[in-house]
């Protein structure tokens, strides 16, 4: 008993963040919502390969870890990945997620800013996804989790243990995870990685932030048309958020962003709102492909694509439109 509590303690104390609830894997592989605290006898449950649960981000927008998900079973993916965590002296944790890939974990000293987290994983690999993935959780919503080792997967019942740097199972998995040195991220993120360090940092404009006249010096609005300041509070869902990031891209490129900024901007304030959220490569291909195909202004047309994939307030009521016909007066009055 002493030595369950042990272990249970020590998988709280490495992995738990959000203890009111808790996704529970079903036997096809998906997860359901347990809308109960996580408790001792649920993570016993999971231990011992009784049922599988996930791990939610914290509420605060901080985190214990850093996860990256390396989605194939490629041995010379893994190690590569394993190489550069190497040489930047990180220490980490090679899991098998029991299915179709791998999950390496780097543990902190103490809870941090998921924006540092993301960086830190971002910094390291670009090809795969980083957990946690927003740098807030918005009220009332989840995040995105990930699922939670050392039990087993309910599709393929394998269980999912640490493995050494030959890919071979480690037959002492907790003391193993209770030895792994911690890391200070933010001080990891300067020294190893100080370019990444000093794009987080970077201020960024509000673009919800109206200044009605005010104006780049091309008669156009310093701030966003209303439906696209609502796209940025609200979020966007699957099946639009490729379109609707483009429309965001390419409307902030046009106020006079550098690109840097637009990314800052959708990935902080309307990626971790969008269901589900986009992966960081999929939002800097979206960035991207507004600054490097050639600029393209989104109106307001009844037919055209802005309407097409967001909602129209009624140009009576638009901020927007209404400082484009002050300012567009005020140009014809000059001499």
């Amino acid at each position: 008993m002493e030595r369950t509590q042990k272990v249970v303690s020590l998988f709280r104390d490495r992995f738990v963040q959000r203890e009111d609830c808790y996704p529970l894997q079903r036997a096809d592989g998906q997860y359901g919502l347990v809308r109960n605290p996580l408790t001792d006898g649920a993570i016993v449950g999971h231990l011992k390969g009784k049922h599988t649960i996930g791990l939610y981000p914290a509420q605060d927008g901080t985190s214990k870890w850093v996860c990256i998900d390396i989605d194939i079973l490629e041995p010379n993916t893994v190690l590569a990945v394993g190489e550069r965590l190497g040489e930047c002296e990180i220490p980490y944790l090679t899991e098998f997620s029991g299915n179709k890939g791998f999950h390496l974990w780097i543990f902190f000293d103490k809870p941090s800013p998921n924006r540092t987290a993301r960086a830190l994983g971002q910094a390291i690999t670009s090809d795969h996804e980083v957990f946690p993935k927003q740098d807030q959780i918005p009220p009332n919503r989840y995040g995105n989790f990930v699922k939670a080792p050392l039990g087993v997967h309910q599709v393929t019942k394998c269980w999912c243990l640490f493995m050494d740097d030959d890919l071979t199972q480690l037959e002492n998995p907790y003391e193993v995870l209770e030895s792994v040195p911690t890391i200070d991220p933010t001080q990891t993120l300067r020294e190893k990685f100080p370019d990444e360090w000093d794009r987080i940092n970077q201020p960024i404009p509000d673009p919800l932030a109206s200044t009605p006249g005010g104006t780049m010096g091309n008669s156009r609005p310093l701030f966003l048309k209303d439906c696209l300041q609502q796209q940025l509070r609200e979020g966007t869902q699957k099946g639009k958020r490729n379109k609707v990031g483009h429309i965001l891209s390419s409307e902030l490129r046009n106020t006079g962003l550098p690109q840097p900024q637009v990314h800052q901007i959708l990935s902080r304030i309307w990626n971790p709102h969008n269901q589900p959220p986009l992966t960081d490569k999929e939002l800097h291909t979206l960035v991207n492909a507004a600054y490097t195909k050639g600029s393209y202004e989104y109106g307001c047309r009844p037919d055209g694509p802005l309407r097409q994939h967001v909602t129209c307030y009624g140009f009576g009521k638009c901020a927007y439109y209404s400082v484009l016909k002050t300012q567009t007066r005020i140009e014809d009055r000059k001499p």
